[in-house]
């Protein structure tokens, strides 16, 4: 395979939020879930920030709550509470991203901005 690229990334899903309000995307994953671990996390855009997330040790910025709604197709919604988004600075950067343990990889990821209502 001379010259050949493979790039594995997540879908990207970047979001915008006011701060303080609650937040609920509802989507579909284009697979099955059924069985799988998933998990979504919103954490500081810097190098410890990831660390944390992926460590969750300590807690990354917020952690998303995850309701599945047709396993069949992943169907979910991810919600943030208003206190968690309340919880969270209007002048850090941060990412965020949805990891799936059977896959063993993120699916979905992107920035995620607080701004001023």
């Amino acid at each position: 395979m001379s010259n050949a690229t493979y790039t594995q990334l997540p879908g990207t899903l970047d979001v915008v939020v006011a701060h303080g309000d609650g937040l609920a995307i509802t989507g579909s994953l284009g697979f099955s879930t059924a069985g799988d671990t998933l998990t979504a996390v919103v954490y500081e855009d810097t190098p410890s920030g990831y660390a944390a997330a992926i460590a969750a040790n300590p807690a990354p910025a917020a952690t998303w709550s995850i309701a599945r709604v047709d396993n069949a197709i992943g169907a979910i919604t991810l919600s943030l509470a208003a206190n968690t988004v309340r919880g969270l600075s209007l002048t850090k950067s941060y990412r965020w991203f949805l990891r799936s343990s059977a896959l063993d990889r993120a699916v979905t990821s992107g920035t995620f901005v607080v701004r001023a209502p």
